[in-house]
């Protein structure tokens, strides 16, 4: 459903930018599906791993076997996340093919390492969520409640340093602003000051959210087994 949605949303993106003639925003309008993308798989396909394998009984098993539950989470939902990376190339060939924006990147390295960094990012980020979704009653509430918030947040289509000032600091503590940043300067611009630290940042947000959901995940085997909602530990 991801990948058909995403070339609707470029030729919509696009369309907009075109008839206000700001061709030169041509790459925010593409770059933007494809971050949007990677957060609804966050939401919606890694967010769900935990909830899905209790329903279907594969968490006992997993729990009382001798492998790390944490790390099954992390190469499970790391593959999800590392396909969803397609996104990008999906959207600049819708854009190149029906609007003839350039695919030249000249700073092929920072879009390398940001497209890294951003997947680690984006598989904390689902981690956290699937520990988070399973403790909750309605997780779907949560799941369409956080959609559109966090792509103002995260800048995707619109940089954050346009935002008044008291909202920035909050965008910040959002992985999306700095890989949005990153991607629309290497892409346009051809260069991005600072990438090195920048890329540090969003890699620093994904260990403190990794941490997080790491604690989590304990806590919420620890009140099962203590429940008896564990039937085999």
């Amino acid at each position: 459903m991801t990948f058909a949605v995403i070339p609707l949303q470029t030729l919509g993106f696009l369309s907009v930018v075109r008839f206000a003639g700001r061709a030169d925003l041509d790459i925010i309008a593409v770059v933007a599906p494809a971050l949007m993308a990677l957060w609804v798989n966050a939401l919606y396909t890694g967010g769900e791993v935990v909830r899905k394998d209790r329903d279907d009984l594969r968490l006992e098993p997993l729990v009382s076997s001798r492998g790390s539950v944490f790390g099954y989470l992390v190469g499970r939902v790391g593959a999800v996340t590392i396909f969803s990376l397609l996104v990008f190339t999906e959207a600049l060939l819708v854009g190149w093919l029906v609007f003839g924006v350039s695919l030249e990147i000249s700073a092929l390295h920072v879009v390398a390492v940001t497209l890294v960094t951003t997947a680690v990012a984006t598989t904390a980020t689902s981690i956290l969520f699937s520990v988070v979704f399973v403790n909750t009653r309605n997780p779907h509430t949560y799941q369409n409640a956080m959609g559109y918030p966090f792509f103002l947040l995260g800048g995707v289509l619109v940089p954050v340093t346009l935002y008044p000032d008291w909202i920035q600091a909050l965008c910040r503590a959002v992985y999306l602003s700095w890989s949005s940043d990153l991607f629309r300067e290497a892409f346009g611009e051809g260069h991005a000051d600072g990438w090195l630290w920048r890329n540090g940042v969003i890699l620093g947000l994904a260990a403190v959210t990794l941490a997080v959901a790491a604690w989590m995940l304990m806590r919420t085997l620890d009140n099962a087994r203590r429940e008896g909602r564990l039937a085999l530990t």
